[in-house]
């Protein structure tokens, strides 16, 4: 799953306190319906930046019980 702010900054720390919120909130929100989905017993949160795209991801991985 791949969450990216609506605004375009160049870094991270660029975003507005309200923006990293609401990135986070929707974050939390998507983990919890993946890991009920996938019945997960962990997950891994990641942030990448890209400079030259001007991208911020939340990468999403799960560890199903199988």
């Amino acid at each position: 799953v791949l969450v990216c702010p609506l605004r375009v900054v160049e870094r991270f720390r660029d975003l507005r306190p309200d923006e990293v919120a609401d990135l986070f909130m929707t974050t939390q929100r998507i983990a919890d319906v993946i890991e009920k989905h996938f019945q997960a017993s962990s997950l891994t949160i990641a942030i990448q930046v890209y400079k030259f795209i001007q991208l911020i991801q939340v990468h999403f991985s799960e560890l199903g019980q199988y």
